[in-house]
């Protein structure tokens, strides 16, 4: 069963479509389930239970995105209650959340703000951290395999998708099919999945990204500004993280990678 874990939707978020139609794309694609993430936004039971009768065979699962500071924390599952508003300072009410509703948080995108966390992990460290996502930065792939090590958290995947074109693109497929949303966290949490793609979508990020990277560096290499850049044809999500010195370019390691049901990885 293959999960996007992370998307965004035009009613609730900032996607750029209805749930419906990130839902439908999901399908086209090849997915069976995936969360809608929107900030600080848990669907309720009816908005759930509607989509799920607009898409029987299709999984619907509840979550949200809940910005800590610069850093943003994935929240799947749990009893559907308001997710909280924390910042760093208080952001160990997230894993008090966590403990009362069951919901399982992961560290969604790690470093796409900078080479540092913006928060302690020592106030709260989430059970999962993002290995592939669209604002992944790739460039510190292996610093993220050393945290999950380090902490003992699950690895996870979620594309961020804001438009339909995108979703799936990274997902967990699951050793088994789960029905709702505790099975889904109960399946996390055990480990009971790798990481996953699909090959088109993979192949068609890659040459997005090469493209808009390679005209990044080309851009700077000539002492160009981001203006320079878009007016040569660029992407602006690219421009920042290239000067930065990081990549978005996916890394081939991330395919059918498995936490074990520990959170610790395989050597790679």
């Amino acid at each position: 069963m293959r999960i996007d874990l992370h998307l965004h939707t035009q009613e609730n978020s900032d996607g750029r479509a209805p749930a419906a139609e990130m839902i439908q794309a999901g399908i086209e694609h090849g997915l069976d389930g995936l969360v809608i993430t929107d900030h600080s936004y848990m669907l309720t039971a009816a908005e759930q239970e509607r989509l799920r009768g607009q898409f029987p065979e299709f999984g619907v699962f509840r979550g949200a995105e809940v910005n800590v500071g610069l850093d943003h924390v994935l929240v799947i599952g749990g009893t559907g209650e308001e997710v909280p508003s924390v910042t760093p300072e208080t952001v160990a009410e997230l894993g008090e959340y966590a403990r009362r509703t069951g919901a399982f948080t992961a560290l969604a995108h790690p470093f796409w703000r900078g080479p540092e966390l913006h928060f302690d992990l020592d106030d709260f460290c989430p059970e999962g951290i993002d290995v592939a996502s669209m604002n992944v930065d790739t460039g510190r792939f292996d610093r993220i395999i050393e945290i999950a090590r380090e902490r003992a958290m699950q690895l996870v995947a979620g594309t961020d998708a804001h438009a339909p074109h995108e979703v799936g693109l990274f997902h967990i497929v699951l050793d088994q099919p789960v029905a709702d949303d505790a099975g889904l966290v109960r399946a996390i949490r055990g480990g009971r999945y790798c990481i996953g793609t699909f090959e088109a979508l993979w192949r068609a990020r890659c040459r997005e990204v090469k493209s808009n990277e390679d005209l990044a560096r080309a851009v700077l290499a000539e002492g160009g500004t981001l203006e320079d850049y878009l007016g040569r044809g660029g992407h602006p999500a690219f421009f920042g993280r290239v000067a930065a010195g990081g990549s978005h370019m996916p890394r081939e390691e991330f395919i059918g990678l498995r936490s074990a049901g520990v959170g610790i990885p395989p050597a790679l």
